[in-house]
């Protein structure tokens, strides 16, 4: 059963106008607004820096977050939802804090270029940036740069998704993914896209529009850095965790990539917050939605002592 509270809340955000119809810069700034409205409180940390990356001529914006200045802190890459499209470092800003004091992690998120101004690849070729820099940069830290995770909610997870892939064999393949209500295939629908296409914060109409402004075109879905689920061989996925949202049309593809990874002998933990919907990272004023994001940054913590 949905919660009550999320169910109080979800006539706020019921548009009447689809976003096809509105400017997109216009979107993007009242979905930031909407969501900042119900975001938890900023913690403060003992260092948060803004800096960029270099990925041929292009400054890559990223923010590090640092919970203390101890060394040898692992590191989680941290990738923003958004649909590719909407969505930066600010709008995550919050729950990075959170994550990097509660995981008792170093946190780098990620400012990908978005679509349509960029379209796929551009922020996959970014995140792959990022994480050829960080080896190095993890010795500035005094970082334990045998320890770096990749984490991101909804778009981001895809990418993150598709990160371990094209970087496995490599120094720089992250030890662990952590994916939040991901999107892992746009090929098709399943009963979970149906049951919640409307009505559920993230609606049918508001995905395909995210994937038509970052595919170039419809042929692109079937490519696996776009649905990675489609991967022939998944053995060599690092470790999974994998949380999802009963009232997300998303859920589905989300168990669906967690089974397909554990049936090729990946190691996973999978989580269903069953009342909860897509995009509860952004809630964190609701005590259901903190206490699901309090889960995930123990769940990343205690991940690290397994690897180690």
């Amino acid at each position: 059963m949905l919660h009550p509270d999320i169910a109080a809340l979800l006539p706020v955000f019921q548009g009447k106008v689809s976003w096809s119809e509105i400017p997109l810069a216009s979107l993007r700034k009242s979905l930031l607004r909407n969501m900042a409205a119900l975001d938890m409180a900023k913690i403060e940390l003992a260092a948060i820096e803004n800096t960029t990356v270099s990925n041929e001529g292009y400054e890559i914006p990223v923010r590090v977050y640092r919970p203390s200045l101890a060394q040898a802190l692992p590191i989680v890459v941290y990738l923003h939802g958004g649909g590719w499209v909407t969505f930066n470092v600010d709008s995550h800003d919050s729950f990075c804090r959170y994550l990097a004091l509660h995981s008792e992690s170093i946190v780098v998120a990620v400012d990908y270029r978005l679509a349509p101004e960029h379209k796929f690849p551009a922020a996959l070729e970014d995140v792959l940036a990022v994480l050829a820099w960080l080896p190095q940069q993890a010795k500035q830290w005094q970082a334990d740069s045998q320890n770096i995770a990749i984490a991101g909610d909804s778009a981001g997870a895809n990418l993150a998704t598709v990160a371990c892939y094209l970087t496995q064999g490599q120094a720089i393949q992250p030890k662990l993914q952590c994916l939040i209500y991901p999107v892992v295939d746009t090929t098709q629908e399943r009963e979970s896209f149906s049951l919640f296409a409307e009505g559920y914060m993230l609606e049918r109409q508001h995905m395909l529009f995210f994937i038509n402004h970052y595919l170039n075109h419809a042929d692109e879905r079937q490519d696996v850095r776009v649905s990675p689920l489609l991967i022939a061989d998944k053995r060599h996925q690092p470790p999974a965790l994998v949380f999802t949202a009963g009232f997300d049309p998303l859920r589905d593809e989300g168990l669906a990539y967690a089974q397909a990874l554990e049936q090729a002998g990946v190691s996973v933990e999978y989580h269903c917050f069953e009342d909860l919907i897509h995009g509860f990272l952004q809630l964190g004023k609701i005590p259901v939605a903190a206490q699901a994001i309090d889960m995930i940054a123990k769940k990343l913590a205690a991940s690290w002592c397994r690897l180690s």
